[in-house]
């Protein structure tokens, strides 16, 4: 590891030393001028502050000190984005000069030879030829990571330099525009590719860029245009995490709607969101560990459909250890209401619901709890549905999961009110789940300002039975 990968993993307490040293000194009535308390920190620290600056900012960094006059000039890190340089009457300027002009002006006066992240992003019309440009000199330079966004209309064409960049490790294109590749394409360390906005006119293009990524471990589609395809497969068995977030357009009729399958048996964790208006087969997920389901759809009466699809989303990916499930995907399947169709969860140990309040008693939660006889933990994140009508005979009939009296050993519940019906269903909790060995409890932001309330909840907690002897019960 060589001494700038060394600096950038220093924390903030590496610079907070110095940030001690200039109290001290005050303490004992040294008299030190702004120049010399910026003075005092090493460029290394210098550098890093500049580097978590966007690149315009940076730039104006130099009229606070002579020390700081041509640090900008060292930067590795290069944040270009039009939307922050564009005055009140829309022109692009920065000190009278156009954006165009400053990015020329920052990549030729550098005067090191190395460009760790470039980033730009741009809103408003650029000759080609320019974009062409800044991204061959970042190329040139070994880029390690390169972020595109292009807002424009129109079809930009990215420089072929990019595709056999044999430093790039991180790839992330939006464009709103169809993705062209070049037939050639050597991206040896790339580790990250991510794809926004962008229309897919042929899958082959992706497939194309996905082998000759030989390392490549996170892979990312995010919103793109699938219309022009039909049918086709996508293989990447070297994928360690797969996110797709997919809500560009409604749910129609599904015969019409593109049919995408994946298959990727080394893959790790699954981030899943997406209105299924592209059907997205997940085949052969063999080394699953974790999940994220989030579906969602505005039109009414198609709950029940995106119900079957989330029962053969959780068919495919049973295999796995951790799932966080959005309430609107357990709403799906309760309009479903196939329960007996979902799989056994014999690996999952760990479950988190988020987004809306979950029904712990009720319908596909428990469904899901039932089918998951090795769960260790439950997180509700945003707590307990507040708005059904139970009585505690009701509570009582209800058919009690395996894993409550084997294994379940910890309960997260968040947004916590303390109403009486949230207290029946913590009595339902401990009274049944019997091996419970921590019960936690996050209060809402009203119950958290009301003390005289916490201590009644706190109260009402203690007198409630419970089965585990020696669960602990935290209220915070």
């Amino acid at each position: 590891m060589d001494r700038v990968e060394k600096v950038e993993m220093m924390d903030d307490d590496y610079i907070a030393n110095y940030l001690k040293k200039w109290n001290l000194k005050e303490k004992q009535n040294v008299s030190i001028d702004l120049d010399d308390r910026l003075s005092i920190l090493p460029s290394d620290v210098l550098n890093i502050i500049l580097s978590k600056l966007p690149t315009k900012d940076a730039v104006k960094s130099s009229i606070l000190s002579t020390r700081w006059k041509n640090l900008w000039k060292s930067l590795t890190n290069l944040d270009f984005d039009d939307s922050t340089l564009c005055s009140s009457r829309g022109r692009n300027s920065i000190g009278g000069a156009s954006f165009s002009a400053f990015v020329n002006r920052v990549i030729i006066s550098r005067d090191t030879p190395l460009i760790k992240k470039f980033r730009l992003s741009l809103w408003m019309p650029v000759h080609a030829f320019r974009i062409i440009a800044w991204v061959d000199a970042a190329v040139k330079q070994q880029v390690q990571e390169v972020d595109i966004s292009l807002q424009l209309d129109g079809c930009y064409m990215l420089p072929n330099c990019l595709f056999l960049c044999e430093s790039l490790t991180v790839l992330k294109l939006k464009i709103d525009s169809p993705l062209k590749v070049p037939d050639d394409i050597c991206l040896p360390k790339l580790k990250v590719l991510c794809l926004s906005h962008v229309v897919v006119l042929d899958v082959f293009s992706i497939q194309q860029l996905l082998c000759s990524c030989p390392v490549l471990e996170e892979f990312s589609l995010l919103d793109c245009d699938w219309k022009s395809i039909k049918r086709t497969s996508i293989i990447a068995h070297n994928l360690k995490s797969l996110t797709i977030h997919h809500f560009r357009c409604s749910l129609l009729d599904q015969s019409r709607n593109p049919k995408i399958k994946i298959c990727a048996r080394n893959l790790k964790e699954l981030n899943f969101s997406s209105n299924l208006a592209v059907n997205f087969h997940l085949d052969s997920l063999y080394a699953l560990f974790h999940a994220s389901i989030d579906v969602t759809v505005s039109r009414r009466g198609v709950q029940k459909i995106l119900g079957y699809h989330v029962i053969k989303l959780l068919c495919r990916i049973c295999r796995l250890k951790s799932l966080t499930i959005s309430t609107d995907a357990l709403h799906s399947l309760a309009c479903a209401g196939n329960f007996h169709k979902l799989p056994r969860f014999s690996n999952l140990t760990r479950i988190e619901v988020y987004m809306d309040s979950a029904d712990f008693v009720n319908g596909s939660l428990i469904a899901i709890l039932q089918k998951s006889p090795n769960l260790e933990s439950i997180k509700l994140v945003e707590g307990i549905e507040t708005d059904i009508d139970l009585d505690e005979n009701h509570l009582r009939m209800q058919q009690v999961p395996e894993c409550f009296t084997t294994c379940l050993k910890r309960l997260d519940l968040g947004r916590f009110y303390g109403t009486s019906l949230e207290i029946q269903v913590l009595k339902f909790i401990l009274e049944n789940i019997s091996v419970l060995e921590r019960l936690r409890i996050r209060c809402s932001h009203p119950l958290s300002k009301d003390l005289k309330k916490q201590e009644e909840v706190r109260n009402q907690l203690c007198m409630l039975p419970r089965s585990s002897v020696t669960c602990l019960i935290e209220l915070s």
